[in-house]
């Protein structure tokens, strides 16, 4: 791992539909898999992102945060730490 200062990808989407087009998150929907970013499969590993987060915004005003990180970068409890300081951020604190 390099560290090259160049941070995150951030993704912003927009879907022209209602947040109610996810439906019930219990079944496999196919089209959730149209509103997430995703690189080219034969992208070399040098050049993957450690972390990808993706807001997608909703007709109805509602928005989605979707992350998506590389284990080499931290495990589930530093993920958990990092989400809490981002909702923690999110929320002026």
């Amino acid at each position: 791992m390099e560290c090259t200062g160049e941070g995150a990808l951030f993704v912003e989407a927009t879907v022209n539909n209602d947040l109610s087009v996810i439906g019930d998150l219990d079944e496999d929907n196919p089209s959730f898999k149209k509103m997430i970013f995703s690189l080219p499969l034969d992208t070399a590993f040098r050049d993957l992102h450690l972390l990808i987060v993706q807001v997608t915004h909703f007709t109805c005003g509602g928005f989605v945060v979707g992350i998506s990180f590389h284990h080499n970068q931290c495990d589930g409890i530093g993920l958990g730490k990092f989400l809490q300081g981002m909702a923690d951020i999110a929320r002026g604190g």
